[in-house]
């Protein structure tokens, strides 16, 4: 039991460590990029923004009149 737990342990440590240093290597690697002579490109954005919406109209809406609803009625 000992033994599972300090493998569970041991994998937890070294899964947030590994995560700690892949975050700062990306948080870091527009600097590592100019320090080697590389200029980094900027961010593409994407196609479609998110704020940009299309909306498809298929048919309009007709309504009909009033009087002709009342006569039916």
């Amino acid at each position: 039991m000992l033994t599972l737990l300090s493998g569970a342990m041991f994998s937890a440590i070294l899964l947030f460590a590994v995560a700690t240093i892949v975050a700062g290597v990306k948080s870091e690697l527009p600097m590592f990029l100019r320090a080697f002579g590389i200029e980094p490109k900027p961010a593409v954005p994407p196609l479609r923004p998110g704020a940009e919406r299309r909306v498809r109209i298929i048919r309009e809406a007709k309504l009909a009149p009033r009087a002709g609803m009342r006569a039916a009625a």
